[in-house]
């Protein structure tokens, strides 16, 4: 069994009590990987989980895509910012606003619901500082054992999961405007491309989660 704990209220709720009991496995963190990493620990029903986050659950409007612009500068947000280098964002005295999500779900729950891995050369750069096991090719199956990818017809098959617990398809209405857009990159030279697969330079409709 495993115990989600905000620690924004926990003060004002009955969880008090859980920081005087033992646990097998405590996880910092109920972003992205901390939520999965718990779901996976307590398949044991030996083993008890805690699992520990700093902001509290969250609020409704994360499921609305069309409301992520509301969540930014939120109590949902972290509302950190970059350090200037003098070319980005100068109308705000250089600091580019950087969401980071802060409760559960982490940042996957104020990113629009978008299913974007990232780039294949961040992964193996982290391979090459010595983080054994994060390349790109070693990380590639358990993306694809997670995923199921509603519309294996605008995907490369090798890249995806069909099988697995989350859900990935598009939005299933998409507006004129979008549809325009991405016909006039396809028209200036831009390919069409799975952002998913080998190559990310291109355009698309986002996949969602």
């Amino acid at each position: 069994m495993w115990e989600p704990v905000s620690l924004s209220n926990v003060e004002n709720t009955e969880s008090k009590h859980l920081f005087n009991e033992s646990y097998d496995f405590i996880i910092v963190g109920a972003g992205s990987s901390g939520c999965v990493v718990a779901e996976r620990l307590s398949k044991n029903p030996k083993w008890r989980v805690l699992l520990l986050e700093a902001g509290g659950e969250e609020p409704i409007v994360t499921i609305i895509p069309g409301l992520t612009s509301a969540l930014i500068g939120s109590s949902s947000d972290w509302q950190f910012t970059t350090e200037p280098n003098g070319k980005s964002c100068l109308a705000n005295n250089g600091r580019c606003l950087w969401p980071r999500g802060k409760g559960m779900g982490g940042s996957s729950s104020i990113n629009s619901m978008s299913y974007i891995r990232g780039n294949r050369g961040d992964y193996d750069h982290w391979a090459e500082l010595g983080n054994v096991g994060w390349g790109y090719d070693e990380v590639l199956p358990y993306f694809k054992k997670s995923e199921r990818n509603l519309e294996p017809e605008v995907v490369e098959p090798y890249y995806h999961g069909f099988n697995g617990e989350q859900p990935v398809a598009r939005y299933p209405y998409i507006d004129q405007p979008s549809k325009m857009l991405t016909a006039a990159f396809i028209e200036r030279g831009l390919p069409l491309i799975d952002y998913n697969g080998a190559e990310q330079e291109g355009v698309n409709q986002a996949q969602e989660r």
